[in-house]
């Protein structure tokens, strides 16, 4: 102050903002890019876990069923010997979290788009003989905002890819 200097200038100002402006908006990508790949790591380790299921199916013979379901404020998934969602004791202590804030929704073969409320599970299991689906879903499909990824599953053969 001792210069006669009283305040910023504009430009000074312009500066800041722009500076501002720039962290803001590369802040809200990254946030973004965050969302993406929650959905894209939900899908991959669904897909994942549906192989290994598959795979034990047809070398041990036991039926065991994938659900994917809600609790608290997450999804979560679990393999179980139980295809009755409470029997097979649903809850985040047992279960693996796969997302959180994302809405999931799925298709029975032939029929339309349905999400996945709080209070049911999608429980996806394979025969043993032939390693097809012996469960109905074509596509589970896991969003947040407007990013999606989906695992479309091939009945007939049990195959299934995340897209």
């Amino acid at each position: 102050m001792a210069d006669g200097n009283k305040g910023y200038t504009l430009i000074e100002l312009v500066i800041a903002l722009g500076i501002f402006i720039i962290i803001t908006s590369g802040v809200l990508i990254l946030l973004n890019g965050i969302a993406m790949t929650d959905t894209k790591e939900a899908a991959k380790s669904v897909d994942a876990i549906l192989e290994k299921l598959r795979l034990d199916t047809m070398a041990k013979g036991s039926k065991s069923y994938l659900h994917i379901y809600y609790y608290g404020n997450g999804i979560y998934m679990k393999v179980s010997n139980e295809q009755n969602s409470a029997l097979a004791e649903l809850d985040s202590d047992s279960g693996k979290r796969i997302g959180r804030k994302m809405s999931v929704y799925y298709w029975e073969n032939g029929g339309t788009e349905k999400l996945l409320e709080s209070d049911e599970s999608i429980a996806i299991s394979f025969n043993r003989s032939s390693g097809s689906f012996s469960s109905n879903y074509s596509s589970i499909k896991f969003t947040y905002s407007n990013r999606s990824s989906v695992i479309k599953c091939i009945k007939e053969t049990g195959r299934h890819e995340v897209n």
